[in-house]
């Protein structure tokens, strides 16, 4: 009997205790202004709280249910909030000169030119991580930073294997016959000047892309790094009477770019194949638009982010990924039936 009046006791006391440090547990948390923001949190049940020193200024609402925090100058401080029930909670507040998000649009003009850069927003700072090619690239980074005043931190390191070689490339520019019925990325002209035709088109199209590519994949392989950026067609995923002359020159060099990126793999030498659908450019300017026509600059941008990730296949718009998926498996008793 003695014995099991000691174990009771022992279990009385062991909830005793953890009914005191549930009672008396304290929690933190954060709250991250710029200078003149205001925060605002519950307060139900709050007895008592300490009160910051300067940097912030603390109001509660006549109710008593609402604290109002707001920021007066830069710095770091805390704010105990005492409940009734014995419970404390301690917030950590910061404060900062700028706010993060008005930062993060002045970084972006500032390192406009800056491919491999990213900036990521944690606790209220701003930290720029990634790498660049060069020195010179980390010290401009590096004389940004210095603006922000230990808001802005850089994690960037220089990597010289993200150093680009700019190619001059001379492009020679046709005038589709005016009196063409056909349209441009649905029904290719059948003649493109006065001496190519239809018959070789894919050829001439073909061998001055495999050439080119050939070249700078061989300087690139030696240096063990680089990026090949080609821009073909939807165009190229499936032979479609509409524009099978177009669309084979297309597949030909998407299908380049496939054994290659196959070729180089490991070797630091990306192949991007780029596979824009209808754009909305002066060439198109007379051509009905409709949902699936792009404007040239979010083309642009789809293109330079395949670039940087090194993407194997970019789509753009995004969704021909998805509206070429479908055309691809249709069977080919019903594909040859359709008007694609």
């Amino acid at each position: 009997m003695s014995r099991l009046r000691a174990g009771a006791c022992f279990i009385a006391m062991f909830l005793s205790a953890s009914a005191y440090a549930a009672t008396h547990e304290e929690d933190q948390s954060e709250i991250n202004l710029a200078v003149g923001g205001q925060k605002v949190i519950n307060s139900t049940g709050v007895n008592n709280f300490s009160e910051p020193s300067g940097i912030v200024q603390i109001k509660t609402t006549d109710d008593g249910r609402r604290m109002v925090i707001s920021a007066v100058r830069p710095g770091s401080t805390t704010l105990l909030l005492i409940y009734g029930s014995g419970k404390q909670e301690t917030i950590n507040i910061n404060v900062y000169a700028r706010s993060p998000q008005a930062i993060r649009t002045e970084l972006k003009t500032l390192l406009a030119g800056l491919t491999g850069v990213d900036i990521r927003e944690v606790g209220g700072r701003v930290f720029l991580d990634g790498a660049v090619p060069s020195q010179d690239d980390l010290a401009r980074i590096d004389r940004i930073v210095a603006l922000y005043a230990g808001q802005v931190a850089s994690l960037v390191t220089v990597d010289p294997a993200r150093q680009r070689t700019n190619i001059k490339l001379d492009l020679h520019f046709v005038q589709f016959r005016k009196n063409s019925s056909h349209k441009f990325g649905v029904n290719w002209p059948a003649n493109i000047g006065s001496h190519l035709g239809a018959t070789n088109q894919p050829s001439v199209s073909f061998l001055y892309t495999y050439d080119f590519v050939l070249r700078a994949a061989t300087r690139f392989e030696a240096r063990r790094a680089g990026t090949i950026a080609v821009i073909t067609s939807v165009a190229g995923v499936r032979g479609r009477a509409s524009n099978f002359v177009y669309g084979s020159a297309k597949s030909l060099v998407s299908t380049l770019l496939e054994g290659l990126r196959h070729r180089m793999h490991g070797r630091g030498v990306a192949v991007v194949d780029i596979r824009p659908g209808f754009v909305d450019t002066p060439m198109t300017a007379a051509f009905p638009k409709g949902p699936l026509w792009a404007a040239p600059g979010r083309v642009a941008r789809d293109i330079v982010r395949a670039v940087d990730r090194g993407a194997g296949v970019a789509y753009t718009p995004w969704f021909w990924r998805w509206i070429m998926l479908v055309v691809r498996h249709i069977p080919e008793p019903v594909f040859v039936r359709t008007k694609l």
